[in-house]
């Protein structure tokens, strides 16, 4: 048979129990194992009989004991909800910024590759640029040079008929003196073949 139905009246305190006389959570579970563990096997079964007024009781008192224990709780930390509601402000300022700052990095990192997109822009620009003036003063320098060789072969060949015109009177002029010597050795020889 069952001990007899227990209230929370009955439920010894010890002499660790809180201000205000309530019992400890902790020992009225303790309580409330004992009883179901104590309870009546059903045979071949792991079900058990227990007195339902006892253990509602306990229950009851358990639920006392988690309620007076806010209410301490409350007298000795009155300002709890404040304290929670301005950690919970404080993070979730810190959450904002960490955000705020995630998307500045982020802008910063676009920005960057941007700039060096650009960059890289402007260096196929300016070696297309340069290449395109190095062709051209090619051609120009080329040009130059064509028309300087036009006139270098012009003066070459002006030089060429100049030196041969004065060759030419070299020629004739040795021929003139040929000439003249031979009439001047035909009337030496001449000369003297005469009598005297």
């Amino acid at each position: 048979m069952s001990p007899p139905p227990r209230n929370e009246t009955d439920i010894p305190r010890s002499g660790t129990d809180p201000p205000g006389g309530s019992v400890d959570a902790k020992q009225l579970l303790g309580q409330l194992r004992s009883t179901v563990d104590r309870a009546r096997s059903l045979p071949m079964s792991s079900s058990a009989v227990i007195d339902r007024r006892e253990v509602l009781g306990q229950i009851d008192a358990l639920e006392a004991a988690l309620g007076g224990a806010s209410e301490v709780s409350e007298r000795m930390f009155p300002g709890r909800d404040g304290v929670v509601a301005d950690s919970r402000g404080h993070a979730e300022r810190i959450i904002e910024e960490a955000t705020r700052e995630r998307d500045r990095l982020v802008s910063d990192s676009e920005v960057v590759r941007v700039g060096l997109q650009e960059v890289e822009q402007l260096r196929l620009a300016a070696q297309r640029d340069c290449e395109a003036l190095r062709k051209k003063a090619d051609e120009y320098v080329d040009g130059r040079l064509a028309n300087l060789e036009v006139s270098l072969r012009k003066t070459l060949e002006a030089v060429t008929r100049g030196r041969d015109r004065l060759g030419g009177r070299s020629e004739l002029d040795r021929l003139a003196g040929a000439d003249d010597n031979a009439d001047g050795h035909s009337d030496d020889n001449e000369r003297s073949s005469l009598p005297d």
